[in-house]
C-alpha cells in the first residue's frame, strides 16, 4: 500500500480515483462475463450467438476519465452516477444481444416465454364471466377479436377464473380498474391466485358516460400479439425488495423507450407469508420491448409477465 503522507490532498484524491476506476473496470469485466454466460444459457442453441459474443468486448463503454479536474473534485457526483452507469451497460448489452441475433425491437421469440398448454377442443373460444350489463358490453367487444367466441355464464368472478385455470374455458372476463377507485386490488389478488394472463382490455362507460370500468380478457397462458401498435401494453409484476430497484427498472424502461402508464405496490398473500410486489404497466409503441425483456430476464428473473396485449377502443 502506498504511503500518501508525502502527497498533496489533490494527489491523494486523484490516486484514489484512479485506483477506484481500475477496480471498477475489473468488476465490470467480471460482470460482463457473467452476463454473457447468463445470456448464453438463455439463448442456447442459436447459431448466430457464438460469433456475436466474441465481439462483445467492443461494446464496453469507455472508463471515466479520472484525470479530469472537475470530476476529481466532485467524488459525490461520480458515486451517484455509478448505478446509472451500471444500468446503462446492462441495457446496452441486451440491445447488442438483440441486434446480434437479428431480432427487431418488437420481435418476441419463443425463447422468451414457454409454449401455451394445449386446450380441449370444447374449451377453445369459450369466454366465461359473471353476467351484468357492463360485463355483457365487454364480452361483445372482446368477441370481435376472438375467433368463434362463445359465452358462458358463471355465478362468481372466482368461479370464472377457476374455469380458465382448470382448462374448462379458454378465457374469462374480470373487472380490473375503474375511474373512481383505480386498480381493483381484490381482482388483482384473484389474477395472482390463478396466475392468469391478460389478452386484452376494454373500458366500458358507466354512469353518466364520464366514468368507466376497465375489463380484462384473461387466459391461462401468455399470448403474444401479432402486431405491436399504439395501443399495445406490457404489464408485469416483480416480487420482493432490493435489487433491481424500482429506479433501475424504470431507468431501463426509459432507455428502451417504453412509457410508464401505471406503477403501484401492494402486499401479496403467497400462502403463509405476505410478499411485497411492484406492478408495472408500460406502453410499448415505438420502443425496444425485446431488449427490455432480455434485461428483465437477466436482472429480475423472478418477474412475472402479466400480459403483452392491446387495449381495445
Amino acid at each position: 500500500m502506498e504511503d500518501f503522507r508525502s502527497y498533496s490532498p489533490d494527489e491523494v484524491i486523484h490516486a484514489n480515483l484512479t485506483e477506484s476506476a481500475r477496480r471498477m473496470e475489473q468488476i465490470g469485466e467480471m460482470e460482463l462475463a457473467h452476463l454473457i454466460e447468463l445470456a448464453t444459457d438463455i439463448l442456447a442453441g442459436n447459431a448466430q450467438l457464438q460469433d456475436f459474443i466474441a465481439s462483445l468486448s467492443e461494446q464496453q463503454p469507455e472508463p471515466i476519465d479520472t484525470g479530469n479536474s472537475v470530476l476529481a473534485q466532485n467524488r459525490r457526483a461520480i458515486a451517484s452516477m455509478q448505478p446509472w452507469h451500471e444500468d446503462w451497460k446492462r441495457v446496452q448489452l441486451c440491445s447488442a444481444l438483440r441486434m446480434g441475433l437479428g431480432l427487431g425491437p418488437c420481435e418476441i421469440p419463443k425463447l422468451y416465454f414457454p409454449e401455451p398448454e394445449p386446450l380441449l377442443n370444447e374449451a377453445q373460444g369459450v369466454i366465461v364471466y359473471q353476467k351484468s350489463n357492463y360485463a355483457d358490453d365487454a364480452y361483445l367487444r372482446f368477441a370481435k377479436v376472438i375467433p368463434d367466441a362463445r359465452a358462458r355464464n358463471a355465478h362468481s368472478f372466482q368461479l370464472a377464473a377457476n374455469e380458465v385455470a382448470r382448462g374448462r374455458c379458454e378465457y374469462c372476463i374480470l373487472p380490473v380498474e375503474n375511474s373512481a377507485e383505480g386498480p381493483l386490488s381484490s381482482f388483482a389478488r384473484l389474477i395472482d391466485r390463478y396466475d392468469l394472463k391478460i389478452v386484452a382490455t376494454y373500458d366500458v362507460p358507466t354512469g353518466d358516460g364520464n366514468r368507466y370500468t376497465r375489463f380484462a380478457l384473461l387466459r391461462r397462458d401468455l399470448v403474444i400479439p401479432a402486431v405491436i401498435n399504439a395501443n399495445t401494453v406490457f404489464e408485469c409484476v416483480i416480487p420482493g425488495e432490493g435489487a433491481p430497484t424500482v429506479a433501475s427498472i424504470l431507468l431501463a424502461a426509459q432507455m428502451c423507450d417504453l412509457r410508464l402508464c401505471r406503477l403501484d405496490s401492494r402486499m401479496r398473500d403467497d400462502g403463509e407469508v405476505l410478499t411485497p410486489v411492484t406492478h408495472f404497466v408500460f406502453a410499448v409503441s415505438g420502443g425496444d420491448l425485446a431488449s427490455y425483456l432480455l434485461y428483465l430476464a437477466m436482472q429480475a428473473p423472478e418477474y412475472e409477465p402479466r400480459g403483452i396485449y392491446q387495449h381495445l377502443l
